[in-house]
């Protein structure tokens, strides 16, 4: 567990253990000073952001006026006028610079008398020293740019400005004779520090008025919702303790009323689930006791927790002496131990082999006689443990009965063997007629087919004896040959027609 969810666990732990009439109001007292905190630092944060933002605007402003009245008094050559021009702007509790200086960077003009005719970073106060608004390169860029700057320093709560000046002129020149710059640089600590005491005032004043608004929200909530919910919770309380008659008797039309009332019909629910959990259970011993079947009820440890009458007469036992026994005593071997690594398997990996497929088993009675069984199991998954449910059936007599069906059927399927033989053969004889009736034609068509063009050879064969009058011993003996040919080939087509004629004799009178 990683170190954010402990400190969640620990809070929830904590705010679990203080009531709602303390939590509620301390919960708001703190919002309202987290929201009051947080106001105040935006607050605070806004009029330092103003008062920069005016503080340079205001400055800006001074910094034209001041060039302009400069410019004009350098045209009259009226030295006097611009040193009272510094004064005036030095006379500001919270300026703490306002010098003219000349190309040189020598003042020339300043609120301070004694500064005047002293190098420029001689008289630049110490606060102004780090920034970059007054180093020579700026003044030298401000000169070649004739372009103003004006910057504020919130860290040092300083607003500075740096403004380019004609001196040197006068009245009727085409171009002025000298560059100046005219600085300038005020102090905005004591202004900050009295906007923030304005800003403190009125959010302590806005704080004590949230205050009271969250001790009258407590006491509203307390009256609206802590209280209705402390009836509920005692209400549960007495639920949880078997008491099925509480009441929270909260009204109202709100969502804790709706809560009230949803746990009051919880209430009336659970009394008739009650009533009909006691009536099926009732329901469920009568089947049990009753039931025509054997059914046995065991615990993961494989051991007997009940049987019902039926099972009791199958193995005659009584529930006393089977209750607490391993379930194998009703078994013979080789099932006996075979059944723990059976259940132990299936616990372990969840692969079935008897728990819910039914199968035919063996089982034993007391007096060690075995008989077949059929057998059932069903599991029941509780809160804290599984049960398993067997349901057993005598299947004695259903056996019997299977066996002498068997005789019967092995009688029957004999009989039909006899009876599928002889029809097999009677198949054959008759396939056999059949062949010999196609091939008797056959034979009849060759024969006829084939003895026409026998006979027109014969007569060719004698025709060319009879008209070969000197024929050498050589011809004599090819006509010998075609004879004997002419013999083979008839005697050939008189078997066919022997064998595929029927032989049997058919009378008949005529």
């Amino acid at each position: 567990m990683s170190g954010k969810e402990a400190l969640k666990q620990r809070f929830a732990g904590l705010a679990g253990t203080i009531p709602l009439t303390v939590l509620v109001p301390l919960t708001m007292t703190l919002f309202i000073g987290l929201v009051g905190l947080l106001g105040y630092v935006g607050h605070r944060r806004a009029v330092e952001e103003e008062l920069e933002r005016e503080g340079a605007r205001d400055l800006e402003l001074d910094l034209v006026r001041l060039r302009a009245a400069l410019e004009e008094a350098a045209r009259r050559q009226d030295t006097v006028w611009m040193q009272e021009q510094l004064i005036a702007f030095g006379a500001d509790s919270h300026g703490i610079l306002a010098v003219l200086v000349d190309q040189d960077n020598v003042v020339a003009a300043s609120a301070i008398r004694t500064q005047v005719g002293q190098d420029i970073r001689a008289v630049i106060p110490v606060s102004l020293r780090g920034s970059a608004l007054y180093d020579d390169a700026m003044l030298e860029r401000v000169r070649a740019t004739m372009t103003g700057q004006v910057t504020s320093d919130k860290r040092r709560n300083l607003v500075a400005g740096l403004y380019p000046v004609f001196i040197g002129s006068h009245e009727g020149d085409p171009e002025p004779e000298e560059m100046g710059l005219v600085l300038l640089a005020r102090d905005l600590s004591e202004l900050k520090w009295q906007a923030l005491r304005s800003a403190r005032r009125q959010t302590g004043q806005m704080g004590l008025l949230l205050v009271a608004l969250a001790v009258l929200a407590s006491f509203l909530l307390h009256q609206m919702f802590t209280r209705r919910l402390a009836r509920i919770a005692r209400a549960a309380d007495r639920l949880a303790a078997g008491d099925f008659t509480a009441q929270t008797g909260v009204v109202g039309s709100d969502e804790i009323a709706l809560l009230g009332r949803s746990l009051d019909a919880m209430v009336a629910d659970i009394r008739k689930h009650q009533a009909a959990l006691e009536e099926s259970e009732e329901r469920h011993r009568t089947l049990f006791q009753n039931a025509v079947e054997g059914v046995i009820t065991m615990g993961e440890d494989r051991r007997i927790q009940e049987v019902n009458p039926a099972a009791e007469a199958m193995f005659g036992y009584s529930q006393e002496e089977l209750v607490g026994e391993n379930v194998s005593v009703l078994m013979p071997s080789p099932y006996r131990e075979e059944h723990d690594g059976y259940v132990k398997g299936y616990l372990e990996t969840g692969k079935r082999k008897i728990i819910g497929i039914g199968r035919e088993v063996m089982g034993r009675r007391k007096d060690g006689t075995v008989f077949p069984l059929d057998l059932s199991v069903a599991e029941l998954r509780l809160t804290n443990e599984r049960l398993f449910t067997g349901i057993v059936r005598d299947i004695t007599d259903r056996k019997r009965s299977e066996q002498a069906l068997q005789k019967l059927n092995e009688q029957l399927e004999d009989l039909v063997k006899e009876r599928t033989q002889a029809l097999e053969d009677a198949q054959e004889a008759l396939v056999r007629k059949e062949r010999l009736a196609t091939l008797g034609q056959l034979a009849g068509s060759v024969a006829h087919e084939i003895r026409n063009p026998l006979g027109i050879v014969r007569n060719a064969a004698y025709y060319l004896e009879q008209t070969s009058e000197n024929a050498d011993d050589e011809i004599l003996d090819s006509h010998d040959e075609i004879r004997r040919g002419l013999t083979r080939a008839d005697r050939i087509i008189t078997e066919l027609l022997d064998y595929a004629r029927d032989p049997r004799s058919h009378p008949r009178p005529f």
